[in-house]
């Protein structure tokens, strides 16, 4: 009876120790993942403000105040 004992426990501790492995695995997938699609994710916002710079031109503080009014003009 002791021995089937020794052998559940063991059996529970090797599979808690893979368990936690594997966990620590796919943190470190995870947050590699992240910090990749990060830097992906500023490169395309950097291409999307060139590309929409080139059709609307540059933005200005007087563009963004013109803006703010003609939007307030059509809310009326």
């Amino acid at each position: 009876m002791v021995e089937v004992l020794r052998v559940v426990v063991a059996t529970l501790v090797v599979a808690s120790l893979a368990t936690i492995a594997v966990y620590a695995f796919v943190s470190v997938v995870v947050a590699a993942l992240t910090v990749f699609g990060a830097g992906r994710r500023r490169r395309l916002d950097d291409e999307l403000d060139q590309v929409l710079a080139e059709i609307l031109g540059r933005r200005t503080p007087e563009t963004l105040a013109a803006r703010g009014r003609w939007r307030s003009a059509r809310r009326v």
